[in-house]
This record gives structure tokens, sequence and C-alpha cells, in this order.
């Protein structure tokens, strides 16, 4: 018998098969909107070809997005649900910001966390081959690891990214994208927050 416990747990809320019907005019509406900005260039997102919120275009105040805002924000709901949030905290559930990257080959995205920001819930469109999100548990540990790295001692782990998946994580999770082997990746991305008042 193992002394070893669990001291805690990092949830990640996971559904596949999301937006079926919709998904292939997600995917258009995402690409006809980013070949508007032929000289598109961000040095906040340096490895990513393009991101809607750079040029103002927010999915959840856009009516082509009304589904994927409706069903982020659902999904996330019930991520609330499981984790034990209250009714009255549900209630105040908004979202901050939302935004979709569109990338190609040897684009990434650097490792980083979203501050004030309760959940990230991504939402495949187009995925690139071999695409996975990469999660990290203390970026700045520099002491030896083990050998043979288990479940106790991992601290990266990696989640595939496929069509119509959705991910819900704690947005103080350090995560990122490794760069493209080829394909496109198109992501769509809201940030949630509950409101102070």
């Amino acid at each position: 018998m193992s002394n070893l416990q669990v001291l805690f747990k990092e949830p990640i809320y996971l559904v596949d098969d999301i937006l079926p019907e919709q998904h292939t005019q997600l995917h258009n509406t995402c690409m006809q909107i980013s070949k508007k900005y032929d000289n598109y260039a961000d040095k906040w997102n340096p490895g990513t070809s393009f991101v809607s919120i750079s040029e103002g275009i927010q999915p959840h105040k856009d009516e082509r997005f009304d589904d994927v805002t409706k069903t982020m924000f659902n999904h996330s709901l019930k991520f609330m649900d499981e984790l034990g949030f209250s009714i009255h905290q549900k209630n105040k559930l908004f979202v901050t910001r939302s935004w979709f990257n569109i990338s190609y080959q040897q684009d990434y995205l650097e490792r980083h966390v979203h501050p004030q920001t309760l959940f990230s819930a991504v939402y495949y469109v187009e995925t690139a081959l071999e695409d996975q999100l990469l999660f990290v548990r203390n970026a700045y540990e520099m002491m030896d690891r083990p050998t043979d790295m288990n479940e106790w001692s991992e601290t990266v782990r990696y989640f595939d990214c496929l069509p119509k998946r959705l991910l819900i994580f704690k947005g103080n999770i350090m995560h990122g994208v490794n760069k493209q082997i080829g394909g496109i990746r198109n992501v769509i991305v809201y940030n949630f927050a509950i409101k102070n008042s």
C-alpha cells in the first residue's frame, strides 16, 4: 500500500463532437475574416499567423458565432457544477474576451497563462498534423527529476487537439502549443470570469 496521497486535483473538461453541423461554416467564417488582413502582424502573438482579437474581432460579440458562444457558456456552467460552484456564482459568469487563432506550418503558441480568468474554453475547428495542447505544472522547477516519470512526478501533459473538441481549463494553468509540423489550425477561445457585484 502506498503512502502517497493526492494533494490537489487539476481538472480539465473535455467534450468531443461539439457543433458538428456548424463545423464547416465556422471554419469558412474564420478564414474569410482572416483573409481581410493581408499584412497582419502582432507583437503579442509572434508565432501565430492570425489572432482575431488583434483586429478588434471578438466572437462573443459577433452574431456569426452565436452558436459557439452559447455552447462555450453552457459547457462552462457544467464545468462549474462539477467543481462545486454555487448557483449564485454561476449566475455571475461572463465572457471577458474571445478570439480565434489561425496558424500554419512552423507557427506556435508560447507558454502562457490567462490572468484574471476563471476558465479558458478552447474549441478546435480545424487542427494540424499531430496538434497537441501542452500544459505545464511548475514551469520554474529547476531540481532533478526522477528517471522514471510517473503520474506523481510528471510536470507536463499533452492533450490531442482534434476537430470539434472542446477543452475547458483554469486560466492560471500554463499552456502552449509547439511548432506545427504542417496543415492549418483554427481554434476559437473564450475567457470567462465571475462578476464582482
